[in-house]
């Protein structure tokens, strides 16, 4: 990831994925996908699909509107 200033405001930065990090994200995304396919084919058709919707709705329990890691 890169910074760069924001041309019309002095006090604010951007932050942007570097050719690398763009990769490297695309790579997660590609590894997710591969492991939630494996997992579904694990269970009988639609399980997974309740059970992610159910830990969706436990992560908002838990964090509400994502706050947990924003520091990071």
């Amino acid at each position: 990831m890169e910074s760069r200033d924001v041309p019309h405001d002095g006090r604010a930065t951007t932050v942007h994925f570097t050719p690398r990090g763009r990769r490297l994200l695309a790579t997660v995304f590609e590894l997710v996908e591969e492991i939630e396919t494996d997992f579904a084919s694990t269970l009988k058709k639609g399980q997974f699909e309740r059970l992610r919707d159910g830990l969706h709705q436990i992560a908002d329990r838990i964090d509400p509107g994502g706050a947990l890691g924003s520091g990071d």
